[in-house]
């Protein structure tokens, strides 16, 4: 079922080091582990997070959102119902101002405003309003968290922590939800990487910053329902993809990175000021 689409025609220079990133093969992406998570009717799953465990963000009805927890294995731990919640989709790390750890932000486009709650299932807040439009959402990089708001049309806007733009473009793809990570194939960096909302199911990595499309791989399903970035050393991400009768959650690896030695890293930053 696993299928890998590769675009890489690219090089990447980071200090210096030139690394072919076809040199890589054809091992990753792959998929590491995965579980059924819910059906395609209510309550159903729109959004996915991980930290530590799993968690799985359930649509029952509007206004009726909840926070169901599993383990990597898919065995339920624990649900709770989201308060102050509308439609809520796409969810990744709580974005720059809140703990890094125990929040996490999330889309909800019945009321257009990215949301923060507690992984216990404790409302923290609005972090910001967004457009109309706006399904996908995700923060991280490799030095700096920047942020990522997607619209269903495929726009990306990359924004620094203190919410000022950085920048925006087109990705021409029907977007149903984002993830940020700070490494790809290889490569340190601060990558997006794109979840379609229908055919052809590719999931699309791009370098962030740039909107330039680094490469693709595809997973089973029809299409993405939410993705989020784990891990440091290699990249980790979940996604949770639509088969078409049920939502499974993929963890997948997207490829080692390379070693990059302690004092290198104040060359790093300065790459992305």
């Amino acid at each position: 079922m696993y299928q890998r689409e590769s675009h890489w025609g690219l090089r990447a220079t980071v200090l210096g080091l030139t690394v072919a990133a076809a040199a890589l093969g054809n091992a990753f992406p792959s998929i590491i582990s995965s579980f059924r998570m819910s059906g395609d009717t209510p309550p159903y799953a729109r959004g996915i997070y991980y930290y530590t465990d799993v968690f799985g963000i359930f649509y029952n009805g509007v206004g009726t959102n909840y926070l169901y927890r599993f383990t990597t294995a898919g065995s339920l731990i624990s649900s709770a119902l989201l308060p102050n919640a509308n439609v809520l989709g796409d969810a990744d790390w709580a974005p720059p101002g809140y703990p890094a750890y125990g929040y996490f932000g999330v889309i909800d486009e019945g009321t257009d405003e990215l949301k923060v709650y507690t992984t216990a299932g404790s409302y923290a807040g609005v972090a910001r309003t967004l457009s109309a439009d706006t399904v996908g959402y995700g923060v991280g990089g490799h030095v700096v968290n920047y942020i990522y708001l997607g619209t269903a049309s495929g726009v990306i806007s990359c924004f620094k922590p203190d919410w000022n733009l950085y920048n925006m473009y087109s990705t021409n793809v029907p977007l149903s939800d984002l993830a940020a990570g700070r490494g790809y194939g290889g490569m340190w960096g601060d990558f997006v990487f794109l979840g379609p909302s229908q055919p052809p199911p590719y999931v699309r990595a791009y370098y962030g910053l740039s909107g330039y499309l680094v490469g693709s791989f595809a997973l089973p399903g029809n299409a993405s329902c939410g993705a989020v970035y784990a891990g440091w050393g290699r990249s980790y991400m979940w996604c949770l993809r639509d088969t078409g009768s049920e939502r499974w959650a993929y963890q997948i690896d997207t490829g080692p990175l390379m070693d990059i030695e302690p004092a290198s890293f104040g060359s790093i930053k300065a790459l992305y000021r």
